[in-house]
């Protein structure tokens, strides 16, 4: 497998591709090659994305405390493509084997929000819950800050979208978080 990621550094995906294949055949239970050839194929734009999505599948099958790799696939299935009921649940067994990653984490509050959109409003409280634990670990993370705001807007606690919305402006102040700082006090204005 040296030799393919060689060709990945090189930017031969071609290469890599037939050199992990050539890897897996040579030895079928070692989760290196797979890892390698769901990354290769990641940085293709001709191979469809299912056959890539069942490389990461594999791949996390094979050797799944690869961080790196779950991550890549984690990154590469954040996409409208995909159904989000499968987003949400791939995330949920990354974050459960790697629950330090905030990045990660913030991608699950994110998808727990979007999937409140289809009326269930208990959506809403899962990513309450894990931009508070981001929060719990990083205090200063901005944008999970702006996360509950807009959640407590959504969910018609505007004292409390202010108060996040503050805070999220006061650790980066941005004019995004201006227009949210803004938003929140017009809607408590109303309550």
């Amino acid at each position: 497998t040296g030799v393919a990621y060689s060709y990945m550094q090189q930017k031969n995906v071609a290469g890599a591709l037939e050199m992990f294949q050539k890897a897996i055949a040579a030895n079928p239970i070692t989760g290196d090659a797979y890892v390698g050839k769901a990354l290769a194929l990641s940085k293709t734009e001709k191979i469809p994305l299912e056959q890539i999505q069942a490389a990461f599948e594999q791949a996390r099958q094979m050797d799944p405390k690869n961080q790196a790799a779950a991550r890549t696939f984690i990154e590469f299935i954040d996409k409208p493509a995909f159904d989000l009921d499968y987003r949400i649940t791939q995330t949920k067994t990354y974050v459960a084997d790697f629950p330090a990653d905030n990045d990660i984490l913030k991608i699950l509050g994110d998808l727990y929000i979007q999937k409140s959109k289809t009326g269930d409003a208990i959506w809403l409280d899962a990513a309450e819950q894990t931009f508070k634990r981001v929060l719990n670990s990083n205090p200063e993370d901005h944008e999970s800050h702006a996360r509950l705001a807009v959640i407590y807007l959504l969910t018609g606690k505007p004292q409390l979208a202010v108060l996040r919305a503050k805070m999220a402006f006061e650790i980066e102040p941005t004019a995004d978080y201006a227009a949210l700082v803004r938003q929140a006090e017009a809607a408590a204005q109303k309550d």
